[in-house]
């Protein structure tokens, strides 16, 4: 009866993100040293790549 509690439960990890985006550019004396993808939707969404979640970004 029950589950067999050796076995974990596996269930797939999904999230859905809704935030902004913005492209950081970091500049000196006139020239562009660095572009990244900055925002908060930008950042989850690596935190959420290094622990293997998958995700929508809307």
């Amino acid at each position: 009866m029950g589950r067999n509690r050796t076995q974990p439960i596996s269930s797939p990890h999904r999230c859905l993100i809704a935030g902004n985006y913005c492209h950081d550019v970091l500049i000196r004396d006139c020239v562009v040293l660095a572009e990244m993808l900055g925002g908060a939707a930008s950042f989850i969404s690596n935190v959420f790549d290094d622990v293997s979640v998958s995700y929508n970004l809307v």
